[in-house]
């Protein structure tokens, strides 16, 4: 497993976790989202790798804590506008140019902040999987994280849970993310047993005795305050504004029925950059493109890759 991970040296000395699949055809960049590392995207690099030479990495501070690789260390700054820097950096490190860069979830944000920052550069395609420009609602934003109702409030009380109790923001999260929701549901963010066991069910469905909810939930405390410090970023940032300056071809990747987003999210995307196609996964959430629904994912990439 070791073998799969390479390092390079930042320019503020941080060592970057990547991984390069190699291969002759255009390079596919998967930026991984919240809390995840270079291998996560693995599974869908296995059915693009004939296609796609096919590279990742890990953000500072989403260094693993099971053992098997190095991650990056929680350096220097740490949130979006960082892991922005960092991914052009090693674009530049591999002599990359004329990529399709996909950022999912999290990894959208730091799309988003690549293009504030640096424009298009070395980038041929963009790809954003199931994120908004703008996590808080507002007066002026109804398009946010959880399906329009997540506030500057929320957020305010989400950053003092992720410093004092993770694993009470996680729990709700995760049932936010992982099962199926409607923009006309109350969030009122109270964790219910209904919720438990569909935390429950979902851990049974991996099949492994060792992934349990709480399993799932779980984050050793050193890190907290490094996820906090992402979701913190995430939190401040609007990005409205970068969609035009995305002047290469676009997809807009999203889940339907979805669980954090909605249509008109991806809605919104597709009217505000220049050149833009949505690509619905049917039957799905927010997570699912990237467990139960890879086949249907690789295929959008193909697709667009193709475009």
């Amino acid at each position: 497993m070791e073998e799969l991970f390479k390092y390079f040296t930042l320019s503020d000395g941080t060592e970057m976790e990547y991984i390069d699949m190699g291969g002759e055809g255009q390079v596919f960049m998967y930026v991984p989202g919240f809390g995840c590392a270079a291998d996560f995207p693995c599974q869908l690099f296995s059915l693009l790798q004939d296609k796609f030479h096919c590279v990742s990495m890990t953000h500072r501070g989403f260094a693993p804590y099971d053992g098997i690789h190095k991650g990056t260390p929680a350096t220097g700054q740490l949130g979006t506008a960082q892991a922005a820097r960092d991914v052009k950096e090693l674009i530049e490190y591999l002599g990359l140019e004329d990529i399709i860069i996909l950022g999912y979830s999290m990894g959208g944000h730091i799309v988003f902040s690549y293009v504030e920052q640096f424009g298009c550069e070395h980038l041929a395609k963009v790809m954003i999987g199931d994120m908004t420009p703008k996590l808080v609602n507002d007066e002026t934003w109804h398009h946010g994280l959880l399906q329009g109702h997540y506030t500057a409030d929320r957020l305010k009380v989400d950053l003092e849970l992720m410093q004092t109790d993770y694993p009470v923001f996680n729990r709700y999260f995760t049932c936010q993310a992982s099962f199926p929701h409607t923009a006309d549901e109350v969030r009122d963010y109270i964790f219910t047993e209904e919720m438990q066991k569909q935390l429950d069910d979902y851990a049974a469905s991996f099949g492994i005795p060792e992934v349990t909810s709480d399993a799932i939930v779980y984050l050793p405390k050193e890190k907290w305050a490094t996820y906090r410090e992402y979701w913190k970023s995430m939190g401040e940032a609007d990005f409205r504004g970068v969609l035009k300056d995305i002047t290469v071809p676009a997809a807009i990747v999203h889940a339907v029925p979805g669980s954090i987003y909605d249509l008109g999210t991806a809605e919104y995307l597709c009217e505000n950059i220049p050149d833009a196609t949505r690509y619905p996964i049917e039957d799905c959430v927010h997570n699912t493109p990237n467990e139960a629904k890879l086949p249907e994912f690789a295929q959008i990439i193909r697709e667009f890759g193709d475009k």
